[in-house]
């Protein structure tokens, strides 16, 4: 990669971006882990890999964006040695989890709706599952800090990650093997699961009379449930791989092909790839119903906890919007089912 820098201009402009991006993936993340907190009722074993998803999109807009905020901001002098290896190793730890962790739920809603008798998760089971996928993806991040190939700054100094070009061939091996086991093969599996997953509910849906008689309405109904979780995911992975594609295909060419090319264009992917945080809870509210009543609720019950009784307001009024504050809560902790199943 070339060593040389922007124009001052650009750099604050990209300085406002990250703020922005940080700001943005902070708020809505931060509305996403607390509707989980507070609404025991949504912490299902299936919606576990959600809250992980959730939690690295928070975990990047407070700890990498901030820090490539103050270093475009400083004209890349804030990225040393020592901050310029955290800025890559957290966010190549917490993009290639993220990526097995789409890869993971595709494959868990092929499952529930191929095999649902087969499917049933415990929360330790799914707890485990995502602490598999987190130490994989710890492992190959800390690779780089160990010798095998190395965390360096990107074309102008933006931001900083993994050493994509390299005259050694354990380092041209190192960047196949991230791109077979984080981009490859986890998109295939995301492809192949819900491409099985369109095939199969079409067929149960066609033929559903037959398989499951009079219980055949019950049955597609909760169909209908699963499949539109399995879309939610579905948005999520779209979401996630627009951003992180042009990235991934300007980094295989720097590290394969040629760096001749500029330094904006070298530049707009990273910074592109950073919005894929705040794609997942703009879904979450406008596609999930329980996790938007849920939502709406924890609103509710924040706005009555702050609301002032004006001065002689009787008891019995005030019992009246008790009752129904309570009335309210008991009909938004209905059955989450169609969230999740």
């Amino acid at each position: 990669m070339s060593e040389e820098l922007l124009s001052p201009s650009t750099y604050h402009v990209l300085a406002f971006v990250y703020i922005v991006l940080a700001i943005a993936a902070i708020f809505f993340n931060s509305i996403v882990l607390l509707t989980f907190i507070m609404d025991r009722s949504l912490v299902l074993p299936a919606n576990v890999l959600i809250i992980s998803i959730a939690t690295s999109d928070w975990l990047m807009g407070v700890m990498i964006n901030p820090l490539g905020a103050a270093a475009n901001a400083s004209e890349s002098a804030w990225f040393t040695d020592t901050t310029c290896t955290f800025y890559a190793f957290v966010s190549t730890f917490l993009g290639l989890g993220t990526m097995l962790h789409h890869a993971a739920y595709a494959l868990d809603r092929y499952f529930v709706l191929s095999r649902p008798m087969e499917s049933q998760h415990s929360m330790g089971r799914m707890v485990t599952v995502v602490l598999i996928l987190w130490g994989f993806s710890l492992m190959w991040s800390l690779f780089p800090l160990f010798g095998w190939s190395a965390y360096v700054p990107e074309a102008g100094r933006i931001a900083c990650s993994l050493r994509w070009q390299s005259a050694k061939q354990g380092d041209t091996f190192f960047v196949i093997c991230l791109f077979a086991f984080f981009y490859i093969i986890p998109l295939g599996v995301i492809l192949v699961s819900y491409t099985l997953m369109f095939v199969n509910v079409r067929y149960m849906t066609k033929n559903a009379q037959k398989i499951w008689g009079v219980n055949a309405a019950a049955t597609l109904e909760t169909i209908k449930a699963a499949w539109k979780m399995a879309k939610i995911g579905l948005l999520m992975f779209i979401g996630f791989f627009a951003a992180w594609t042009p990235y991934a295909v300007v980094s295989f060419y720097a590290a394969f092909l040629s760096t001749d090319f500029s330094l904006i264009t070298a530049a707009f992917p990273a910074m592109f790839a950073k919005t894929s945080n705040i794609y997942n809870p703009v879904i979450y509210f406008f596609a999930y119903k329980n996790f938007r009543e849920s939502l709406l609720k924890l609103w509710r019950r924040y706005r009555n906890r702050n609301t002032v009784m004006p001065l002689g307001q009787s008891s019995n009024a005030a019992f009246v919007i008790s009752s129904a504050t309570r009335s309210r809560q008991r009909h938004d902790s209905t059955s989450v089912e169609e969230f999740s199943l």
